[in-house]
């Protein structure tokens, strides 16, 4: 089992402007790597960076959201995050799990290596342990590989907040 990765599109500019999807696929389901430039978003989860993290988030960074394409594109807000059981999908295996994970950040060091902005940052849904714990991991397995980038990693005390920025 392994990641199939598809196109970045760039997508609504009207809505999102520069805004950007990475799609890939984790046995038969389409995810997406979205890509929001700082400009283009309401700063309310930047604020809660920067607060959660006791740093300034520089204005040419790209928040960060990941989650299914179905919910990506889904245009009822109400819906948010929904897990895999909501979706009708079983659940992924710890294997699946990390596979998943190497694939969001694969797409973050995809886009990194064209763009090469000043950082990325985003926040997990607070309301689901499960997913805080999630990036918790992924953060302590992959840190190493965004200071090989020149990218300094940061995360909040309970995990929901993080940030990579250049150095």
């Amino acid at each position: 089992m392994k990641i199939e990765f598809g196109p970045r599109e760039f997508i609504d500019e009207s809505t999102l402007p520069g805004a950007q999807i990475q799609h890939f696929s984790l046995a038969g389901t389409d995810y997406g790597a979205l890509f929001v430039p700082r400009s283009a978003w309401d700063d309310n989860t930047a604020i809660q960076v920067s607060n959660k993290l006791g740093i300034t988030l520089p204005l040419e960074a790209y928040e960060i959201k990941f989650d299914t394409l179905e919910s990506l594109y889904d245009t009822e807000p109400a819906h948010g995050f929904r897990p895999r059981a909501e979706l009708g999908l079983r659940p992924y295996t710890y294997e699946e799990m990390n596979i998943l994970g190497g694939g969001l950040l694969a797409s973050l060091s995809m886009f990194d290596e064209q763009f090469a902005c000043s950082g990325y940052y985003g926040c997990a849904v607070d309301d689901d342990p499960r997913l805080v714990c999630y990036y918790k991991r992924l953060y302590r397995r992959y840190g190493n590989v965004f200071k090989a980038k020149g990218l300094k990693p940061y995360t909040s005390t309970g995990g929901t907040c993080y940030a990579f920025l250049r150095q």
